[in-house]
């Protein structure tokens, strides 16, 4: 009987990790183009329209409808040295992600409408922490 199961078991774990390869996103056919870049994964300069507030800045990651979606990692060009690692919905941080500024900023948490929401934890520079001094919790 132990060796039945083991056996179904493994024949799931065979059939799942091949039907997971099966959706992978094909690549972007090209250089952008917001009518074919659908269903695909791909890097580009965001260009205009195709993000709230990031023209300018480089994205690589799904695209649906033209548009970042998915998961993908967002680096700072136009906007600054930034960097966004997570999910993106209509070519906004939506969902989980990670936002890195180079001052040391840090937030690792809940996106939104392409802003912070939700939980999450943020982390400040120790310039920033020597300014300011240490907060101490109030319960």
């Amino acid at each position: 009987m132990r060796n039945l199961i083991a056996t179904i078991c493994l024949t799931l774990v065979v059939l799942l990790g091949s039907a997971v390869g099966a959706f992978a996103l094909q690549e972007c056919l090209s250089t952008y183009n917001k009518t074919t870049w659908t269903n695909c994964v791909g890097s580009t300069i965001l260009p205009e329209g195709t993000t709230p507030v990031n023209t300018g800045d480089h994205y690589q990651g799904a695209w649906i409808n033209g548009k970042p979606e998915g998961q993908g990692v967002l680096t700072g060009k136009k906007s600054g040295n930034f960097k966004y690692v997570g999910e993106f919905k209509r070519g906004g941080a939506h969902g989980t992600g990670t936002f890195t500024a180079p001052d040391g900023y840090k937030y690792v948490g809940e996106w939104k409408d392409d802003k912070q929401h939700g939980q999450g934890t943020t982390t400040f520079a120790v310039s920033v922490i020597e300014a300011f001094g240490t907060v101490e919790p109030v319960f």
